[in-house]
């Protein structure tokens, strides 16, 4: 998983970078927010570190503007305060729709736990996003069978959406859960195999 570390400073960059990778994700970088914002909106990314001091865009404006942006998943941000700021700061951060923050400079620890964290919640959602798109395949099947099915009034076969013709079992076997055993209602049996029997069904 790529991780997004935002820092115009470049020591703090190459710092940021380091123990990410030591951490064992991937990374790539921005220098500004309006850069974060870039590479986060296509989606590709879902978890970014993110300092608070940042030119033009600051990290908490970003935030801000993602939290209004429309994504399926919304990424995880993490902003990176300094150790002196306020709680009122955090705060802050919270409302602008920050997921947590961490305090600089960075522990490899406090960042290992969050990014761990960070990751638990993203792959959640992802396998959440999984179900629903699996429940919304089984309900559109579940309408198709509601639906109005042509069937030979002869034989009993089914017209399929592919234009041919199948068996009543088969279609439902393919479309359902339903697992048919075969065997002769007493109608059948007597007209098909009284003779056979040598007696009356």
């Amino acid at each position: 998983m790529e991780i997004l570390a935002v820092e115009d400073d470049v020591f703090s960059k190459k710092m940021l970078r380091a123990i990410i990778e030591k951490i064992g994700y991937d990374v790539v970088v921005a220098d500004d927010g309006a850069e974060a914002l870039k590479i986060l909106r296509g989606g590709f990314i879902k978890i970014a570190v993110m300092d608070w001091n940042l030119p033009g865009i600051s990290g908490i404006e970003a935030c801000r503007e993602l939290r209004s942006m429309d994504f399926k998943i919304p990424p995880y941000i993490i902003i990176a305060t300094a150790a002196n700021l306020s709680k009122e700061n955090v705060i802050e951060s919270l409302r602008a729709g920050a997921n947590d923050y961490l305090e600089k400079p960075y522990n490899v620890e406090e960042m290992r736990a969050t990014l761990k964290t960070a990751e638990k919640m993203i792959t959640l959602q992802l396998d959440l996003e999984d179900r629903v798109r699996e429940l919304e395949k089984a309900l559109d099947e579940i309408k198709h069978l509601r639906g109005i099915l042509p069937i030979c009034m002869k034989c009993g076969k089914i017209r399929t959406d592919r234009e041919s013709w199948e068996k009543i079992d088969e279609y439902l076997g393919r479309h359902t859960d339903v697992k048919f055993s075969h065997g002769l209602c007493p109608d059948c049996l007597e007209k098909n195999y009284e003779g056979i029997l040598g007696e009356k069904a």
